[in-house]
């Protein structure tokens, strides 16, 4: 069940949850699937592929468990689309993101804008990553990747951050990719964020790797996020 309340929330707090979706086959969804609107349910019944399935499903359930972890609240509140479809409660200051790659499923939840994004890392080779590079990314997004000792982690790492941001603001590819920039820190998880060549200290900007095979990035106002890896009967 889909409801809409009136609330506001004082204190600040950002927290992302990560789930491994594959965890879904060793649940029955019908007890989910019944509390989701009809045409949620539609929706997750109309995908082809059972990895999208679980995939989306796995989604609604960290919107749901983050929700009643953080607020109290026991049922997804409304939901509607922004104009370049992000996401967002009505009649509400919580913020909430949702991406998922691969087997992972991430969601971000806080009284803050938010945007991430999360990646399997794909092995292209050179020619393919500098088509993308030259096409979306900023000259000195090109020159670190250039020297790069491992532009393909590179690669992933910037492209994470930019998805985030976009997803941040809700304005899409509306903003073109390569007028903005990221510079990772070496040995910090925050990274310098550039846009017309200025440097801004906020919103903050987290990168991170799940084991050697996916990225992830997180764009929030809020500097205190944490992450959690949950495991499918935390949920439960």
């Amino acid at each position: 069940m889909i409801i809409s309340l009136k609330f506001t929330v004082k204190e600040k707090k950002m927290l992302a949850f990560l789930l491994n979706s594959t965890q879904l086959k060793q649940i029955n969804h019908t007890y989910y699937l019944k509390k989701l609107p009809l045409e949620r349910q539609l929706l997750l019944q109309s995908y082809k592929f059972e990895a999208d399935y679980l995939a989306s499903l796995a989604g609604d359930m960290l919107l749901e468990y983050g929700i009643n972890k953080l607020y109290g609240i026991t049922e997804i509140p409304l939901i509607s689309l922004g104009e370049h479809g992000k996401p967002f409660f009505e009649n509400s200051n919580i913020h909430f993101n949702i991406s998922h790659s691969g087997k992972y499923t991430l969601c971000a939840i806080g009284n803050t804008p938010v945007g991430i994004d999360i990646q399997e890392i794909n092995f292209f080779d050179e020619q393919q990553i500098m088509s993308i590079v030259n096409h979306f990314f900023s000259s000195s997004e090109k020159k670190l990747i250039n020297e790069s000792n491992c532009p393909v982690d590179l690669f992933f790492t910037l492209w994470c951050l930019k998805e985030s941001y976009v997803k941040y603001t809700g304005t899409g590819l509306t903003v073109p990719l390569d007028s903005f920039s990221f510079s990772p820190k070496k040995d910090s998880p925050f990274v310098e964020f550039y846009s017309n060549g200025q440097n801004y200290s906020s919103p903050y900007f987290y990168t991170s790797s799940i084991d050697d095979n996916y990225k992830l990035a997180i764009c929030s106002e809020d500097k205190s996020l944490s992450i959690k890896k949950l495991d499918i009967f935390d949920i439960l």
